[in-house]
């Protein structure tokens, strides 16, 4: 099966249906996550191409919702963008601790936008870690009823634990036949249900989506066109409680000429603060210094409050990288597809419109990769190893392939080749900026694969912490 993104008549049509229900913007570079879906589509229900799909969907011969729950990329993994972390161990959570002291509840969050949980569960066990284990209120919502399915589960694969805090995640984290559990008491923490940002369905104190010290709206709003953009940031202003925090993600339109927050710039990219003081909304941006603070020198601000006692240290942060296109798919619509199949946990379907990529061009690399990952959520990790060898061959020194290879080799228990592996990974890596994006790595920086690649090095020499 031969897929392309055509500008096809129904393609189109969809296009301008999707947008008016449900106010995604899948024009420009975003074509390529409605190409993927219905591609995606056509592998699942045997039709011959997307533009089959796409007037099946017109006609009514297949439920819209669903397709247009599964159009959101549902990209993350435990402590993404470890620059955020940082922000929210040094600043947010010292902040509404102190706000709550002596209060009913002592830190409220939401994490808007969460996909399969591994952002909520993360904000769980930071909390954990600091001791804040009761009276805490964390809920996950997502546009996707599968995904959410996957979240309660609190069920993940090695590919969940690429980041560079694998370790602090695995310890709250039971290891069963290949596939990664959280710890009951972390699970506990989190409510999950399912919400539209495009609908004014927030705040809600009902729904626990009011009076917040942090929200967690990343790689979500990149989605929505523009008018819907800013209706959602005056909701999401109006669910803080005074002095609390929203967070976006790098590709995330900006906010702050949109209603009245102050700005704050950083390694960790932009915050955005309810101010605690009333004040009139202003289409400028306030930066927290006097003078406005031009890009270039907001890159460059570092926050690093004294921590407070018992402080857990936090990940290394690393400078965000600057915003890039609104999605990590591959721009080839069957690897895209298949990147998709493997978020809504359809492996068999995945695998099938990898092998048409890699029948189309059997020396792609990339789909080579993606095979790998494919064939390890399968738990064929034989299979897995020998295309990620084609991969790294092909790629020629493409540093997260040897990452990858190194958790690969970990998990059939080969440390030599694994610490091989890493090193070579960690090596390529370094030569690179620390914030520059790590190709075939759906996200991931340079910097964060060099400081996961050291923590695992320094587990296999036995200096560094053990698993659960």
């Amino acid at each position: 099966m031969t897929l392309r993104p055509a500008q096809a008549p129904a393609t189109e049509r969809l296009r301008a249906l999707v947008r008016e229900q449900a106010g995604l913007d899948l024009s420009g570079v975003r074509g390529t996550l409605l190409a993927a879906a219905l591609t995606r589509e056509a592998h699942a229900g045997g039709l011959p191409d997307g533009e089959a799909v796409a007037r099946a969907l017109l006609e009514g011969a297949r439920p819209l919702a669903p397709f247009i729950e599964e159009l959101t990329v549902g990209e993350t993994w435990f402590f993404r963008e470890p620059a955020q972390w940082a922000f929210i161990e040094e600043v947010v959570l010292p902040e509404g601790l102190r706000r709550r002291e002596g209060g009913v509840e002592r830190f409220r969050a939401w994490s808007a936008g969460c996909s399969t949980g591994e952002e909520p569960y993360t904000l769980a066990i930071v909390l954990h870690d600091r001791g804040v284990r009761e009276r805490v209120h964390l809920v996950g919502t997502d546009l996707n009823e599968t995904a959410l399915a996957r979240a309660r589960r609190g069920e993940y694969s090695l590919w969940s634990l690429r980041g560079a805090a694998d370790g602090r995640a695995r310890r709250h984290l039971t290891e069963r036949d290949g596939r990664f559990l959280v710890a009951p008491e972390i699970a506990a923490r989190v409510r999950f249900f399912p919400l539209n940002l495009a609908r004014p369905e927030y705040p809600s104190a009902a729904r626990g989506l009011s009076d917040l010290d942090l929200v967690l709206c990343r790689n979500v709003l990149m989605y929505l066109d523009r008018a819907h953009v800013a209706e959602a940031a005056g909701r999401l202003f109006e669910t803080l409680t005074p002095g609390g925090w929203l967070l976006t993600g790098a590709a995330d339109p900006p906010l702050g000429a949109l209603t009245g927050f102050t700005v704050r710039a950083g390694p960790f990219g932009v915050a955005y603060q309810r101010p605690v003081a009333p004040s009139s909304r202003t289409a400028s941006v306030r930066p927290t210094s006097a003078r406005r603070v031009a890009p270039r020198d907001a890159a460059a601000r570092t926050l690093r409050p004294p921590p407070p006692p018992g402080h857990v240290p936090p990940i290394r942060s690393h400078r965000a990288a600057p915003p890039g296109p609104p999605t990590t798919l591959s721009r080839d619509p069957e690897l895209a597809a298949a990147h998709l199949l493997v978020d809504a946990a359809h492996l068999t379907e995945a695998l099938a419109a990898v092998d048409d990529a890699l029948a189309r061009r059997p020396l792609d690399a990339e789909a080579h990769f993606e095979k790998a990952v494919v064939l390890t959520e399968l738990g064929r990790l034989e299979e897995a190893a020998d295309a990620c060898r084609r991969a790294r061959y092909l790629s020629r020194g493409q540093p997260f392939v040897h990452f990858f290879t190194g958790l690969l080799r970990l998990r059939r228990g080969d440390t030599a080749g694994a610490s091989r592996a890493l090193r070579t990974a960690a090596s390529l890596a370094q030569r690179m900026p620390a914030a520059a994006p790590v190709r075939l790595s759906h996200g991931m920086t340079a910097g964060a694969l060099v400081e996961g690649a050291r923590f695992h090095l320094s587990r296999l020499a036995g200096d560094g912490p053990s698993r659960p």
